[in-house]
């Protein structure tokens, strides 16, 4: 009996020293992977080998740039968003108001009516700051396009994805609009997106750009927002981009999205982020 379970027991570590390179192997290939994803994805110059996103996003802070949110209710409703008080706001328009967040009267066309209108100085606005160029006009009529903010998350780490696409600058502005056909935007908000990340993206100095997108429930986790009265459908898609000198040595797998949903009061909210060489 003892010397049955001594063959059984030498087979098995015959087999495991044979399988042991190739399995070795393996693994250390993924793991070599995912380390060389997150480094590209946030800092391609480091050391992959000592590469920690925690502290990658904690000394280079992350800056959102023009989230864009957009409101179609049903029929005309006063509507209150209030953004998670680790985001360190810049820009806003109209103003974000300290524990009360933003009060707008929202229409079917997306239209919007400020409901706190004493707290934005329309004379702040020049008429010809990238981004929110039509900010002047709205503010003295009070029609507003959408809720724009950008700033800072204090408190979380940027979410990484290791899917995606590599794209040649000179591609953008195609790869753009049909992902964003291919995701349901609207006209509008086609155009606006286009307008600002099309027009930043081609003329930066950057020649390829690694791209991926986070979506709903991983922009709630990340950027945190309470919509009152809670929209039926509710879409936040945020871009991540990453400048790169050269085209990637290595393969990457596209991304699956999820289509923008209009039933009832939806929300759509876009924004973005650029991550520098």
């Amino acid at each position: 009996m003892q010397k049955n379970k001594l063959i059984v027991i030498l087979a098995i570590t015959f087999i495991a020293f044979q399988l042991y390179p190739a399995i070795s192997k393996s693994l250390n290939n993924k793991v070599q992977s995912e380390k060389l994803i997150n480094a590209f994805v946030n800092q391609s110059s480091m050391n992959i080998d000592s590469f920690d996103t925690q502290k990658f996003i904690k000394k280079y802070s992350v800056s959102v740039r023009k989230p864009a949110i957009y409101l179609y209710p049903k029929t005309p409703a006063i509507i209150n968003i209030k953004l998670a008080k680790s985001i360190l706001l810049d820009t806003n328009i109209p103003r974000y108001v300290k524990n009360k967040g933003w009060k707008v009267l929202a229409h079917p066309n997306g239209t919007l009516n400020d409901y706190q209108v004493e707290y934005t100085n329309c004379d702040d606005f020049t008429g010809n700051e990238f981004g929110f160029e039509y900010a002047k006009n709205a503010c003295f009529t009070n029609v507003y396009p959408y809720i724009y903010w950008d700033g800072i998350q204090t408190a979380k780490p940027l979410p990484i994805s290791r899917n995606g696409w590599i794209i040649k600058k000179d591609d953008i502005q195609e790869f753009l609009s049909k992902k964003l056909d291919n995701l349901k935007f609207n006209q509008k908000e086609k155009y606006d997106f286009l307008k600002y990340w099309g027009t930043i993206l081609a003329n930066n100095q950057a020649k390829f750009y690694f791209i991926y997108f986070i979506q709903n429930e991983a922009v709630d986790k990340y950027l945190s927002m309470k919509v009152s009265p809670r929209p039926d459908s509710s879409n936040r898609l945020y871009m991540v981009v990453k400048e790169l000198k050269t085209d990637a040595t290595f393969e990457i797998n596209p991304q699956k999205l999820k289509p923008i949903e209009r039933k009832g009061f939806t929300l759509v909210d876009w924004g973005g982020i650029l991550i520098k060489e």
